[in-house]
């Protein structure tokens, strides 16, 4: 197996684990959150206090995203794509290094979402 394809194999099976990684995370998070709620009931429930609300679906959970998160993550597909359209025009060809363009443009998007959500969190 040539260098290029055993670095393509790699990222490849990084973004899939850290996806996942981020997925099952998110779950643990989510999950811990409710057995917050559910034993802060029952602690209630056995001190005869009023049982405190229940939370609304996702309370806690949800934030207003920041444009310095979608700053940040632009910034990081944009490199990306630059990186990767440099990386595969040395080792491949011209041609192959068209393939770093969808990710390139995946971060200016992000970028873009960065202007736009900073100009509407300074008129709030």
């Amino acid at each position: 197996m040539d260098l290029p394809t055993f670095v393509t194999f790699m990222v490849m099976f990084m973004l899939l684990f850290f996806g996942i990684l981020g997925i099952f995370l998110t779950y643990r998070h989510h999950r811990h959150v409710i057995d917050l709620n559910h034993q802060e009931r029952m602690n209630a429930l056995e001190r005869g206090l009023e049982l405190p609300a229940l939370p609304s679906a996702g309370e806690g959970t949800q934030r207003e995203p920041l444009a310095r998160y979608y700053l940040q993550r632009g910034l990081i597909f944009t490199l990306l794509g630059l990186s990767l359209m440099v990386a595969l025009g040395v080792n491949v060809g011209v041609s192959s290094a068209l393939w770093g363009l969808p990710v390139s443009a995946f971060g200016i998007a992000y970028l873009i979402l960065s202007a736009v959500a900073a100009s509407t969190q300074r008129q709030a």
